[in-house]
């Protein structure tokens, strides 16, 4: 019995390890709605999000700045948070374009 269940540990550890993954910065609604359009910056929302994954820059100067994070674990709960915000030439937040968040709890947690 011992040996049953000091092999189900290694097995357990070796089926997680290595298996954790995040990436970003941990944000959801609540700091969306922290942010005002005209009166936020493009370094309020990087001081909140930290670096954007993807920065496009249009004819006129306006930009879009997308954040993404991702946080996951084989036998646990992933969650994942993305959102794209509109600056203006001046660096003022103009609107938030798109913006989802999922958390998803595995059914053998449930």
């Amino acid at each position: 019995m011992k040996r049953l269940l000091g092999a189900l540990a290694v097995a357990l550890v070796l089926l997680t390890s290595g298996c954790y993954e995040q990436r970003g910065k941990r944000f959801g609604p609540e700091e969306i709605g922290q942010l005002e359009p005209g009166v936020s910056t493009e370094r309020d929302a990087i001081d909140k999000f930290g670096a954007p994954s993807a920065v496009f820059t249009y004819a006129g100067g306006s930009k879009l700045l997308n954040w993404q994070y991702v946080h996951g674990i084989p036998i646990g709960t992933t969650s994942e948070a993305r959102a794209a915000i509109l600056f203006d030439a001046d660096g003022k937040m103009m609107r938030v374009v798109s913006f989802s968040h999922q958390s998803v709890e595995r059914w053998w947690n449930q």
